[in-house]
């Protein structure tokens, strides 16, 4: 979907460090929605042994649905969900501290505009998030039920009393 070159070298490099050999196949329009559409031509693909695969389209649940028919890991590429980047933002925070459970975040934005995978992956690792915005701009209630289940989380609008206890601070643009 996207022409930036840097998503596909990345992608392309870490996959042949891993020993793997990459395939890039510009699919866009009715030939994504075609293939999605057709579980026959997914079990093709599938046979042609294919052990992971990326997947960029302007729909975020594509990857997911690719997933499930081809029965193998799917990277979702998709920018606005985000996950690539919550996995960069995760392993700088590792790199930095040598671990990710028991560490505060203080993450400032507008929650309404943006899809909530840094969120997920800092909860998911036991990383307490404290949320820097105005109320009307706050996650979703599912959002933030979603994330209790891994980690404390708390709604503040005092960004230098929300940064005081937290060993991190990430901000959404």
């Amino acid at each position: 979907k996207h022409d930036l070159a840097k998503f596909r070298i990345s992608f392309e490099v870490a996959t042949r460090s891993l020993s793997g050999n990459p395939i890039v196949s510009p699919l866009a329009g009715n030939k994504i929605e075609e293939i999605l559409s057709n579980n026959y031509s997914l079990r093709v693909i599938a046979r042609y042994g294919i052990s992971c695969c990326a997947v960029d389209t302007d729909v975020i649940t594509d990857a997911e649905v690719i997933s499930k028919a081809l029965a193998l890991p799917v990277v979702n590429a998709n920018e606005t969900a985000g996950p690539c980047q919550a996995l960069s933002v995760v392993m700088t925070v590792w790199e930095h501290f040598s671990k990710l459970a028991g560490l505060k975040a203080t993450v400032i934005g507008d929650f309404t505009k943006t899809y909530p995978s840094v969120l997920y992956a800092f909860a998911k690792c036991g990383i307490d998030i404290k949320l820097v915005c105005p109320k009307n701009l706050a996650p979703s209630d599912d959002i933030i039920d979603y994330i209790k289940q891994f980690a404390e989380i708390e709604i503040c609008e005092d960004l230098s009393l929300a940064i005081k206890t937290s060993d991190i601070v990430f901000a959404y643009e």
